[in-house]
């Protein structure tokens, strides 16, 4: 379930990348080129970027590609690693539903605000961040979940 989950946000984050290759080239191509630039663009792009960053930070947390200090955690008892790893796990689904929250109170400040060329709500560009760390926060439990299941994955996941 969770795999299909992350391919989906996989292939969203792909066409988002491509999407913002051809945004920022357009941009570049109609400033510098044909010396008419497109006022557009910028914000569209700034709507993308961050859509695209966060999802891609779903995609990191299943892989377990965030950056980690594992150095003395290896020099634990193979127990305590699992503790360490189940701490860590705890800790990060802490701040992923804190940033949820606050996330969800940006969103509602901003709702009413107005991106100046693309007349859109700048809720748009927040409802990202509450977006992906409910991914994440899923991801999280999910992998607290195999820890708790499966006690011998717990070592393999980091």
């Amino acid at each position: 379930m969770i795999d299909k989950f992350i391919s989906i946000v996989r292939i969203i984050t792909n066409i988002l990348m491509a999407l913002l290759t051809m945004i920022v080239s357009f941009e570049v191509i109609s400033r510098y080129f044909l010396n008419t630039p497109v006022k557009q663009t910028s914000e569209l792009a700034a709507i993308v970027f961050p859509w695209m960053a966060f999802l891609a930070a779903i995609i990191v947390t299943k892989d377990n590609g965030h950056f980690a200090v594992s150095y003395f955690r290896n020099f634990l008892p193979k127990k305590m690693q699992v503790v360490s790893i189940f701490i860590t796990k705890l800790i990060m689904l802490y701040f992923s539903v804190y940033m949820i929250i606050s996330s969800v109170q940006l969103f509602n400040i901003s709702a009413s605000q107005r991106l100046p060329v693309l007349q859109i709500s700048k809720a748009w560009l927040h409802y990202s961040i509450t977006a992906a760390f409910i991914g994440i926060t899923l991801v999280i439990v999910y992998q607290l979940y195999l820890m708790i299941v499966k006690k011998d994955l717990a070592l393999e996941e980091e």
